[in-house]
């Protein structure tokens, strides 16, 4: 008996592709294998699973802690008792997991494949240390047997293990994948980007719609998530056919529906993110949609976040200066406005606003962005100092906050830096201080009282 298409309620009253057992991720600072698919995973007592809240600017919902690669359980050793009491928030975003191989067929299971492409021949295999991409087909089989083909596409990229944030690296290919467009001249279609709950630490799904001749229509659904350091894109579709036998009349032919295409997508993602021991519980499910929290009123450009006698009091008497560059985010990060003001050379502070935009709200980018820095500060610290780094998440400070040092060599001559990295709704605020004569505790203290001076400034 054939089997069922995607979708369909099996005896027990779950559709095909829900996962009846969610499992448990491993210990996301160790990087790990990838079993072969279809590998039964073994649970591990008392752990929690990640639920993953999709979209290219979403924020991870996070029920596992996991300590931070490079923070110091004991504080930071001579600091000053307002940065001590702020150094008493704990350490939740997980540090993974991070994948060190990916498995060879897309970590797809043969099952799951032959289900959603049968007799299908594969077509495109590409396998490198660092990625991959699958494609099977139905083709000329379908169409003899006149009931319509399907295509099945893989791409998985993998954030290198051996880089300290391999989990940045894996948001910045999410972020890559989600602004792909077609080519010019393609007859294809995208809609609307939606996000997708249920599915690795970040996922959206997209409809893709064309024709492969004049009057056969085509439909597409691509499912693109992140877990850890992995990032997988899916995309599955094709066309209906009511032929007479090795023919179709194009009149006859109409796109696969756009049900059966999205539980044929979540169906291969499921499976793939199971195989390869990401983060998944629940059914994926498209995400109904959330309210945007409104922008601030109040942003200041980066030299009005200190004022003069405020500067003086931290030892960067001079003018301030506005810097025709930032570092914060991309000078083209959709919907963002830079700004970056120097004291000195020894103190910097930077200021991005990022506006709502189609895809997502400001709030939920600046969020995202924020992640973004404090998985590569953690792993790497500062900008080119990656020597002697010490991180600390802070309480008291914004939405969100945490400060870092380290150094851009060893020895006596070692520049040495502190930042303090803080998020007020759609608002991110970096502080830049240089350590005098090396000293790590004055550079923090000062980057902490900055910051907080700052925030003063920077409101609803």
């Amino acid at each position: 008996m054939a089997d069922p298409p995607p979708g369909t309620p099996d005896e027990s009253g779950r559709p095909a592709f829900e996962k009846p057992d969610p499992f448990d991720e491993p210990a996301p600072d160790d990087a790990v294998p990838a079993p072969e698919p279809g590998t039964p995973r073994a649970r591990r007592p008392g752990g929690r699973v990640l639920i993953g809240i999709g979209a290219g600017a979403m924020v991870l919902l996070l029920l596992a802690i996991t300590p931070a690669l490079n923070s110091r359980a004991d504080g930071i050793e001579g600091a000053g008792a307002p940065l001590k009491a702020a150094l008493r928030a704990p350490d939740r975003v997980p540090a993974g997991p991070v994948v060190a191989e990916i498995p060879q067929g897309c970590g797809l299971s043969e099952k799951v494949r032959d289900r959603l492409a049968p007799r299908g021949e594969p077509t495109g295999l590409i396998f490198d240390a660092d990625s991959e991409s699958c494609t099977w087909e139905t083709g000329a089989i379908a169409w003899s047997l006149g009931g319509g083909n399907r295509t099945l596409a893989v791409r998985i990229d993998k954030g290198n293990a051996g880089v300290p944030s391999p989990v940045s690296v894996a948001m910045d290919d999410f972020a890559r994948a989600l602004d792909a467009r077609p080519d010019s001249g393609s007859s294809t279609a995208r809609g609307a980007v939606r996000k997708v709950t249920g599915l690795g630490d970040e996922a959206v799904t997209l409809e893709k719609t064309g024709r492969d001749t004049p009057g056969n229509e085509t439909r597409t659904v691509a499912v693109v998530f992140r877990g850890g350091n992995i990032v997988v894109q899916v995309e599955y579709g094709g066309a209906d056919y009511a032929g007479d036998g090795a023919r179709a009349r194009p009149d006859k032919v109409k796109a696969l529906d756009a049900k059966a295409a999205l539980d044929g997508a979540f169906m291969a993602a499921a499976d793939i993110a199971e195989n390869m021991r990401l983060a998944l519980d629940a059914r994926p499910a498209v995400a109904g949609e959330r309210h945007r929290p409104p922008p601030l009123r109040r942003v200041p450009p980066a030299c009005g976040l200190l004022s003069g006698r405020e500067t003086e009091d931290l030892d960067a008497p001079g003018a301030p200066y506005r810097q025709k560059y930032a570092l914060l985010l991309d000078k083209d990060f959709p919907g963002a406005d830079l700004d970056r003001c120097s004291w000195d050379l020894s103190l910097n502070a930077e200021i991005a606003s990022i506006a709502d935009t189609e895809a997502a709200g400001g709030t939920e980018a600046a969020s995202r962005a924020y992640l973004r820095e404090y998985h590569r500060s953690r792993a790497s610290g500062p900008v080119n100092r990656p020597h002697d780094v010490d991180f600390h998440p802070l309480a008291g400070i914004g939405d969100e906050a945490f400060i870092v040092f380290g150094r851009d060599g060893v020895g006596d001559e070692a520049r040495g830096q502190a930042e303090v990295l803080f998020r007020v709704r759609n608002t991110l605020v970096r502080i830049e201080c240089e350590a005098y004569e090396g000293s790590a505790v004055e550079a923090l203290d000062r980057a902490y009282a900055a910051a907080v001076k700052a925030a003063r400034r920077v409101g609803p």
